[in-house]
């Protein structure tokens, strides 16, 4: 059912978390893609000369055959699904996906998707339709797809926001902790302090000193002793004798967990400098949400 009416090219399966999928696409099993398609794979399967005729591509279809599965992948490259959860309370309650084939037999959602359809992956079940002209094709890729459909209609926030695990992960890597492993190191770049990441010489969460590229935005609110530069003849504040760098050279305070978050946002979005809790995150992705387009905002979460 969908809005109340029965209708044809649609299935119905339980969701399951698919961390790996993109915000714009969503893992669909393939025996219920096979059905779905079928009418395209059969012609495709004719026009490919994989059969003579549709009954004979029925039949190849049915036994499942190697070709099938190639002509399956052809078909639903470029053509999005309709992903519905019942109640639909708002617009976002349907959005478009692309579909990506799966083994199993749930259906894979991102885990950014969840908010919109109220959706959790306790039992839920969800319906996948199949929008079958160019213009209802056309209509869903630019209208409805998932990732363009970020901001709640009600409010105008972002209703794409990071939950659970994520959050925990995102507190954990933007913390320090004082006394860390290598606290205090200097370091002449990130790939330097990467390295070092690597060799085991500093820990995450260690505050450490890293000279700033020529692009870096530094961040508007940041507090005394972040930034340092670097004077041969220390004695005023804020300054620190460092031999490998020459004065005026600019060292930033940070720690290289939340060098890994930063990587994560816009290029020219200031350095986040603090410890991203769940209200910190809501105000960054807000934030991100009014600079820059619907793509970009999409690529960053």
């Amino acid at each position: 059912n969908l809005l109340g009416k029965r209708v044809d090219y649609s299935g119905r399966s339980v969701i399951v978390v698919g961390p790996s999928l993109r915000m714009h696409q969503c893992g669909l099993p393939k025996p219920m893609a096979l059905e779905l398609f079928k009418p395209f794979v059969i012609k495709r399967l004719v026009d490919l000369n994989y059969a003579q005729n549709m009954k004979s591509a029925k039949r190849l279809v049915d036994r499942g055959d190697s070709e099938v599965w190639g002509v399956l992948e052809e078909v639903i490259a470029e053509h999005p699904v309709l992903l519905n959860r019942a109640p639909t309370l708002h617009r976002l309650g349907i959005q478009a996906f692309e579909p990506i084939l799966v083994e199993g037999k749930a259906i894979h959602l991102p885990p950014l998707a969840c908010a919109a359809f109220n959706a959790d992956f306790d039992g839920d079940q969800m319906a996948v339709h199949l929008p079958l002209s160019a213009e209802a094709q056309a209509e869903a890729r630019s209208l409805m797809m998932s990732s363009d459909n970020i901001l709640k209609p009600a409010d105008g926030h972002t209703v794409t926001m990071p939950s659970q695990d994520m959050i925990l992960g995102l507190y954990y890597l933007s913390t320090v902790v004082e006394g860390a492993k290598g606290q205090g190191r200097v370091f002449s770049s990130l790939d330097e302090a990467e390295m070092a990441l690597d060799l085991h010489e500093i820990d995450m969460q260690a505050k450490v000193l890293i000279r700033l590229p020529q692009d870096f935005t530094l961040p508007t609110d940041w507090e005394p002793g972040e930034v340092q530069v670097v004077d041969p003849q220390p004695g005023s504040a804020d300054v620190v004798k460092e031999e490998r760098f020459h004065a005026g050279t600019v060292l930033f305070a940070t720690s290289f967990g939340r060098i890994l978050f930063n990587e994560t946002l816009p290029t020219d979005y200031p350095f986040v400098n603090d410890q991203v809790a769940k209200g910190r995150l809501s105000n960054i992705v807000d934030d991100i949400a009014m600079r820059y387009s619907t793509q970009q905002v999409a690529a960053t979460l």
